[in-house]
């Protein structure tokens, strides 16, 4: 069973296991389309990546097994970027354009965009940079180009309110380029990009500190490029980039690299996107990095790194039965290792003897079947809830009021980072009309 949903995740071929490698997680779920823009960030608290698309303005999640469509409208402008606000713990979405003819930041509250109010505005603009500097709390722009093609090359900051104009050297006036928070280091990096003054596509590097710009001179790196995506591997401390487009031929590029402050470093892989422009993520939760390129509408994840480590996370609450409310817990000492059997228990159930238990086990606790999750089981099962997807069903050994559940885990790094829900089911005559009831919900990382 557990081989069996493993393939059907990762979607990957037999040998392709060697690390670092990306590997294809999805093929559907996002539209495709080859003329809008997009953009992602993660919630590495809930292992949630968001992506924003123009110009149909809808927002998607990625869990990291299935893409859902969260709605659209509630924002305005014709380029746009993402940031995890860690600070504040929220999502931060800066819109621009000649459209709205100034600079606007929408946070994301439970199902909509909210525009945050802000005391200050300055000049709209398309094609622009940022990222969040959590140390300070701010969040940091760059650049940009103007109407009329006048590049831009100003720094500015906001703090939730009030845009600040910090800087109005430092990198050449550009747009198309990318740029990503090193926490490690307590700077953001920039990379690349395109200037319509001097007709160029860039190549250069360069860091912010929050006070000044520095430039990186000699360094052996990235092609000049612009388009790609950049985001931060905390669980390695350092910047990855990906992608971009080469001119004058406008190519799609499709190599990875890293900076850790020191040196750029190609990372060789196995496999590789089949798009050059999308968005970039990091999900600190599973120790992987998300590519998704709604060009083609598929997603990929670059595992490596630091590997993802187990851990077994109760969610949700079950509902009464005749013996008290079932509860799933991993067993003591056990978690979801490759090359290992995992252990859970569910206890306070009923002894009836036409009591039967089971165990759950899906890839998603957002939607099953179309529908969303938590889902009420109905009238006859008052407070019961399916909490995961049910994607399998495995009747569980029962001794007393407490049963035993065993996942056999292969031993392939492969299936490192995978994430698997679990809940579990009791036939429980008398517990209600239905004759049914069920455990809290568990969330599973495999890992070492």
């Amino acid at each position: 069973m557990i081989f069996r949903l493993c393939a059907i995740l990762f979607l990957c071929s037999a040998g392709a296991a060697q690390l670092p490698n990306w590997f294809l997680r999805s093929s559907t779920g996002l539209p495709i389309d080859n003329n809008g823009t997009f953009t992602a960030a993660c919630d590495p608290s809930q292992g949630v990546t968001l992506l924003y698309a123009l110009p149909a303005r809808t927002t998607w999640s990625w869990d990291g097994f299935t893409w859902r469509n969260l709605g659209s409208g509630g924002t305005s402008g014709e380029s746009e970027r993402m940031v995890w606000d860690s600070v504040n713990r929220r999502f931060l979405l800066v819109t621009s354009g000649s459209s709205v003819g100034e600079t606007r930041v929408y946070a994301r509250t439970a199902s909509s965009w909210s525009l945050l109010r802000q005391t200050t505005a300055f000049i709209s603009r398309d094609r622009f940079a940022v990222c969040y500097d959590e140390r300070r709390g701010v969040l940091v722009f760059h650049g940009g180009i103007h109407a009329g093609s006048r590049d831009l090359s100003d720094t500015w900051e906001f703090d939730g309110s009030t845009w600040r104009q910090r800087s109005a050297g430092g990198p050449v006036g550009r747009f198309d380029h990318a740029m990503a928070y090193d926490a490690s280091r307590g700077v953001c990096v920039l990379f690349g990009g395109r200037t319509e003054y001097t007709d160029e596509t860039l190549g250069d590097l360069w860091e912010w500190d929050g006070s000044q710009w520095r430039e990186f001179f000699g360094v052996t790196g990235p092609s000049p490029r612009l388009r790609h995506s950049m985001t931060y591997d905390s669980g390695a401390r350092r910047v990855l980039l990906y992608g971009g487009l080469s001119t004058p031929q406008w190519n799609d590029i499709f190599d990875t690299w890293s900076w850790d402050g020191i040196a750029w470093r190609q990372v060789t892989t196995a496999a590789r996107p089949t798009a050059g422009i999308g968005s970039l993520s990091y999900d600190a939760r599973r120790f992987v990095v998300t590519f998704a390129a709604p060009i083609n509408g598929r997603t990929w994840e670059l595992l490596g790194g630091t590997p993802a480590q187990a851990s077994f996370t109760a969610f949700g609450a079950g509902c009464a039965g005749t013996n008290g409310t079932p509860v799933l817990g991993a067993s003591a000492g056990s978690l979801p290792r490759v090359g290992a059997t995992f252990q859970m228990a569910l206890s306070a159930i009923s002894t009836h003897v036409l009591s039967q238990s089971f165990g759950t086990l899906g890839v998603s606790t957002t939607q099953w079947q179309g529908l969303p999750l938590p889902l009420p089981i109905g009238a006859g099962a008052p407070g019961c809830q399916v909490l995961v997807s049910i994607d399998d069903v495995l009747p569980l050994t029962r001794v007393g009021s407490s049963a035993s559940w065993s996942l056999a885990i292969p031993f392939d790094p492969q299936y490192l980072g995978v994430q698997l829900a679990v809940q579990g089911l009791v036939l429980d005559p008398g517990a209600n009309a239905l004759g049914l009831v069920v455990s809290n919900g568990g969330r599973l990382v495999i890992g070492l």
